[in-house]
């Protein structure tokens, strides 16, 4: 069988070419994938990183929203253990705020602790003197605590009583105290539960 030295040699080179076309096609293959895999790579960390960022902002979010309504929760309790029971020692102001969040959880209040502090009559946007749950809200003084240190375990204990289940035997379902200076007509009916300093605290009879 005759073969042609000249189809030969056209053959070679067309294979050469066509060895060399797949070498550079198999090159710009896996150039390719890289850019494929760089991409890929880069694709995962930016989702990576706006997950995080989404998810940061919006705990921060929820922190900033909620932290006026839990600082003005806490002062709205430290005043009123302040301004009630400073001179009781923690104990006796510990109570003050355990009647406080008991009446906030009881549905015959109202369900956040300032608005129970603040509950009574008003006019005109004012509360009318002397008839208010709590004495010291409608007696015309200025709420400002003067003395650092009582104001400082107030703050203490509202923090406390706010961000756990904190009680004092005897007093998990009392709902009012009087000092024990005065009589009310409204002790009467209701449960003596224990006295604690100068106050004795009291709570709704069954079915009351």
């Amino acid at each position: 069988m005759f073969i042609n030295g000249v189809a030969l040699v056209k053959a070679a080179r067309l294979l050469f070419v066509l060895i060399v076309d797949m070498s550079t096609l198999f090159t710009t293959l896996l150039g390719l994938l890289r850019v494929v895999q760089t991409v890929k790579q880069w694709l995962i960390s930016m989702i990576g990183f706006w997950v995080r960022m989404t998810s940061k902002a919006l705990i921060t979010g929820l922190l900033l929203a909620s932290a006026p309504v839990l600082a003005d929760e806490k002062r709205c309790l430290a005043e009123a253990m302040y301004f009630e029971a400073r001179d009781q020692g923690w104990r006796g102001m510990l109570a003050v705020g355990v009647v406080i969040r008991n009446r906030v959880n009881d549905p015959r209040y109202p369900d956040n602790i300032c608005s129970v502090v603040k509950q009574g009559r008003y006019w005109k946007g004012n509360p009318v003197r002397h008839k208010c749950q709590f004495s010291y809200w409608c007696d015309g003084k200025p709420e400002r605590p003067a003395e650092k240190k009582p104001w400082t375990v107030a703050l203490d204990i509202a923090r406390m009583l706010i961000s756990s289940k904190v009680e004092i035997e005897g007093l998990e379902d009392a709902t009012h105290y009087h000092a024990t200076s005065v009589q009310p007509s409204w002790a009467s009916v209701l449960k003596k539960k224990k006295q604690i300093g100068e106050h004795i605290f009291y709570a709704n009879k069954k079915g009351g």
